[in-house]
């Protein structure tokens, strides 16, 4: 019962960046665990490899060394965790195809997208963070001005595979689909 509020914390602590790998991303921290658990190697490998802070990374760890967790358990926890990751991209999704469809032939820019999320009580997200997982960071990894760029939907689409019939594994880069890099958003 614990290792489930420990992974739901982490699905929700993590950047939603980091959601699409999340899978990945815990499978490479399970295989860097070797015969054991040791709380301050696994706080570093959260820390490094999901982008959590310090505060997250030791609540999980804490919590599983207060199981006894072997890294078998580790397994476990990390397919649900990865579960509950993929469940709420999958929400972030839906809240920015839904503000895209109320604002009908206006589209939304970066900066709307991120008040849609922030409004739909998903708390405060960082404006890099959604426009990485947007794919809506140029080249550099620079992020775009909030200056009438739109997001389009076929774009939206491309990224996270709606409209595809491909579920939320899609595939593109929103920034890549426009000539201008960011005029295509």
């Amino acid at each position: 019962a614990l290792q489930r509020a420990a992974a739901y914390h982490l699905a929700a602590q993590m950047p939603v960046s980091k959601l699409r790998n999340a899978d990945e991303d815990l499978k490479a921290v399970h295989a860097g665990l070797g015969v054991e658990i040791v709380r301050e190697e696994l706080c570093r490998s959260l820390q490094e490899r999901l982008g959590v802070d310090e505060a997250c990374a030791r609540y999980v760890a804490a919590t599983l060394e207060a199981e006894d967790a072997i890294p078998e358990d580790f397994a476990e926890f990390a397919e649900v965790c990865a579960g509950l990751c993929a469940e709420r991209e999958q929400s972030l999704v839906g809240q920015v195809f839904r503000a895209l469809d109320a604002s009908g032939d206006q589209g939304l820019t970066l900066c709307q997208a991120l008040g849609a999320l922030e409004r739909a009580a998903i708390g405060r997200l960082n404006r890099v963070d959604v426009a990485e997982w947007l794919g809506a960071v140029l080249p550099g990894g620079v992020v775009p001005p909030d200056d009438g760029a739109k997001l389009s939907r076929q774009a939206l689409e491309n990224r996270f595979g709606y409209g595809l019939g491909v579920g939320v594994e899609g595939v593109g880069d929103v920034a890549s689909q426009s000539p201008a890099g960011v005029g295509g958003l």
